[in-house]
């Protein structure tokens, strides 16, 4: 139970490349904060932060850190990743969920490890839980990312009504004891429109994102930016609102 609650609040954005990449300068770092709403099974506050980050030189690092906070469950993930500079092209993942003690009788422990690291063609995954997080590869691909960087690379997109993009997604932060896989998602830019959020109000473009179980949009501020200002998932048997995701402010 605690792992269904903790990850279905976890960033789900998604990846054309457009003019973000370029515009963001050497050593240049941003910081975003949210407020996250849950609506099922019960109404439920949380908050994550998300810091990235540019190195420079010839070979240049994008950084991203999340941490995320659900204080009704007792939870707190931290995750640290990173992509090459140039390509966005994934290197590693680095992520610590801290549970409250009772998920020891499930867990065997209320500190779980999980790592994902790009060697040539595959990515190598391990965790100290390997009961619900099995070690493993998955094949590697240009255009891979994970559920916490595609709030990075769903920025560096080529912004048109009817764009269309696919990209292949690994969440490394729902573990159930099944092998870790990517899985190809597909986002469309429907709509530009007006949104205000507690950080203001922002000329958008919405990206649209679904399955068979729920639709996300996700809206992005217009300028060289492209900032994540609102995302909300509703799910597809009777559009209920699962899940709204709004930057409170950013640096």
């Amino acid at each position: 139970m605690f792992i269904r609650l903790a990850c279905i609040m976890l960033l789900a954005l998604s990846a054309a490349a457009g003019d973000f990449l370029a515009a963001w300068p050497d050593g240049k770092s941003e910081k975003l904060y949210y407020e996250v709403t849950t609506y099922v099974p019960v109404e439920m506050k949380a908050s994550t932060t998300v810091e990235i980050s540019k190195s420079g030189g010839a070979s240049p690092v994008f950084s991203v850190n999340q941490t995320f906070e659900i204080p009704m469950q007792q939870i707190t993930i931290n995750s640290q990743e990173k992509y090459n500079g140039n390509s966005l092209r994934f290197a590693s993942s680095e992520n610590l969920l801290k549970f409250p003690e009772q998920a020891k009788a499930q867990l065997g422990t209320d500190t779980v490890r999980l790592s994902a690291v790009a060697r040539g063609d595959s990515v190598d995954i391990s965790s100290n839980v390997p009961r619900y997080a099995p070690p493993g590869k998955i094949p590697m691909s240009d255009n891979l990312t994970t559920s916490v960087g595609t709030i990075l690379a769903a920025r560096d997109f080529d912004f048109k009504l009817g764009a269309v993009k696919k990209y292949n997604e690994v969440d490394l932060l729902t573990f159930n004891g099944m092998p870790f896989n990517a899985v190809e998602d597909i986002d469309s830019v429907a709509a530009e429109q007006d949104v205000t959020v507690a950080a203001g109000t922002f000329s958008c473009y919405q990206l649209v994102s679904s399955d068979p179980t729920a639709i996300s949009y996700t809206y992005f501020s217009k300028d060289e930016r492209h900032l994540p200002v609102l995302f909300e998932i509703f799910r597809a048997a009777d559009t209920m609102k699962v899940v709204r995701m709004e930057l409170q402010k950013f640096e």
